[in-house]
């Protein structure tokens, strides 16, 4: 946990405990209050400097990639959303994503809207959100056939089941999401940053879509996997190429994501079109959209 999610974590104890509460009065005549937000302003901003620093060296690196990613997106509004996510991520300037950000993450229905007999994969599902928007939006076009959630953490399991309890035909798996079948290192922090970790101590079973939802015609897969998203695709190698699904796939958790994450998904399946969209104020939440 960095300093600034530290200290908000300090601050919402602090607001919602009765004794705490008393303290914040007295830590706000002694400036403590105004102190810490001085200290998580100043290293935000160092940690924003030398992040733009590093990818401005990246960016030099890999331009002909970057490049090359350009051409093969679909429309302009593509061409310009990557283009400003790029700037962001050098600059650190909110105002490079002036004019790009969107909302209905996961479902533009600008590039592609419900299908009947939808069978919906949503990789990362956390505690059930994306599902939730899901059926409320894409249903409507001739409902859902079925709904394969995966989600290895623990905590989030629980919630996801509460709040997923009217969902029909849902199917939950509590696994990680790879190219193959195992055990791999897990970092389980009970939140929407829990992810598979070489290095972790604490083991999390794992398994592809090839394996366990083949038997389906699969229409749509989303994910959202802290970085895993290049693994996972390599274990749904087969039922993409077969029933060539709709992705919605998140390009952002490291730069070789921004073009990879593409390429691949250009070269498994040529005739796929190809959009870029971003649904935030930071450089989280970038999506690459594939339709035929």
């Amino acid at each position: 946990m960095g300093l600034k999610e530290s200290i908000s974590k300090i601050r919402s104890m602090m607001e919602h405990n009765s004794f705490l509460q008393k303290v914040i009065p007295i830590a706000r005549k002694l400036g403590i209050v105004h102190f810490l937000h001085a200290i998580t302003e100043k290293a935000e901003q160092q940690r924003n400097n030398a992040e733009g620093k590093e990818f401005q060296i990246f960016y030099r690196m890999h331009e002909q990639e970057f490049d090359r990613l350009a051409q093969l997106l679909e429309d302009d509004f593509s061409r310009l959303t990557l283009e400003r996510v790029l700037e962001y991520r050098k600059t650190r300037k909110m105002r490079t994503l002036s004019g790009i950000i969107v909302d209905r993450q996961y479902f533009q229905k600008s590039i592609f809207g419900p299908v009947e007999n939808e069978v919906f994969i949503d990789g990362g599902a956390y505690v059930g959100d994306t599902i939730q928007e899901f059926t409320k939006n894409f249903q409507r076009g001739g409902g859902y056939k079925r709904i394969y959630a995966w989600e290895p953490d623990k905590a989030n399991l629980v919630q996801l089941k509460k709040n997923l309890r009217s969902c029909h035909d849902l199917v939950i798996f509590p696994y990680g999401l790879w190219k193959g079948t195992g055990e791999i290192g897990f970092d389980e922090s009970g939140g929407a940053g829990s992810r598979l970790d070489m290095s972790a101590v604490k083991k999390v079973q794992v398994d592809t879509i090839d394996h366990l939802c083949a038997e389906d015609k699969i229409t749509f897969i989303k994910m959202d996997i802290e970085g895993s998203e290049r693994y996972a695709l390599e274990g749904a190698v087969q039922v993409i190429k077969r029933d060539k699904p709709r992705l919605a796939i998140c390009i952002y958790h490291s730069p070789e994501d921004i073009y990879e994450i593409p390429f691949w998904i250009k070269n498994t399946v040529p005739e796929y079109k190809l959009y870029i969209r971003h649904h935030s104020d930071n450089d989280c939440e970038t999506v690459v959209y594939a339709t035929l």
